[in-house]
């Protein structure tokens, strides 16, 4: 099954050498949760302007993180919202990490807008309020999810099955039918990873929120199960099952 990653952002400039990138990371999460290797994984960038020639070339697409925002009035994110548009008329499997979780939710008629509540960081309980039917892996009623963002959606897409929520982002992932699957946290972090990223941030953060975040980071994150739910939902639309 060839999925494309539609490379939305980079890290930052300040995270310094030997840094993994952004699509290494979701690389990373996919293979280790896919023992099989069922899923082969090629990679776009998208904010390059950078687009498959027919949204078809692929069984699915996966949008990854990115410090722009959905909202933004610039040509590929235009680009992608009617790319998202398309894979949905033509019933592609797409899920969505943070900014891409915000994309598939802006393009397919719901609202993303910069939260009043401010940064989300590091390490929040996330309730599991509905279970899709590739959420087979783990029966935890919440898990331990990484997070970095400050837009956050806040209304779903008509015809969206909430999944996730919690106190801050109460539309923390959700889904549509088969073919849609957003989860505003990062499951392809590392704690280490999350933290080196609230350091080169803090002055956007601010001090006390950055110390509060980067004191969650002591207990341990669940981003392995997404990647499970993220490998599953790709696999379960029947082009090759598991």
């Amino acid at each position: 099954m060839k999925i494309c990653i539609l490379l939305a952002g980079r890290m930052d400039p300040g995270m310094g050498p030997g840094t993994p990138g952004i699509s290494e990371l979701v690389r990373a999460l996919i293979h280790c949760n896919d023992p099989e290797n069922e899923v082969e994984l090629i990679e776009t960038a998208v904010l390059d302007q950078q687009f498959p020639a027919d949204v078809t070339e692929f069984d699915g697409y996966l949008i990854t993180g990115s410090s722009y925002s959905v909202y933004q009035d610039l040509a590929w994110i235009h680009h992608l919202m009617d790319f998202i548009r398309s894979a949905y008329a033509a019933n592609l499997p797409m899920a969505g990490i943070c900014f891409g979780h915000q994309a598939l939710a802006h393009a397919l008629g719901g609202r993303v807008a910069h939260s009043t509540r401010g940064w989300g960081a590091g390490i929040r309980s996330t309730k599991v309020v509905s279970r899709a039917a590739w959420m087979t892996h783990g029966k935890e009623s919440s898990l331990n999810l990484l997070y970095m963002h400050q837009d956050q959606v806040e209304m779903l897409p008509p015809g969206a099955t909430l999944l996730l929520e919690d106190p801050f982002c109460p539309l923390g992932g959700f889904s549509m039918g088969e073919t849609v699957f957003g989860v505003q946290g990062h499951p392809e972090l590392s704690n280490d990873i999350c933290g080196a990223i609230i350091r080169s941030r803090l002055q956007r953060i601010g001090q006390d929120t950055a110390n509060a975040a980067l004191e969650t980071l002591k207990l341990p994150s669940h981003g392995d199960l997404v990647g499970k739910w993220i490998v599953r939902f790709f696999l379960a639309r029947g082009i090759k099952q598991p």
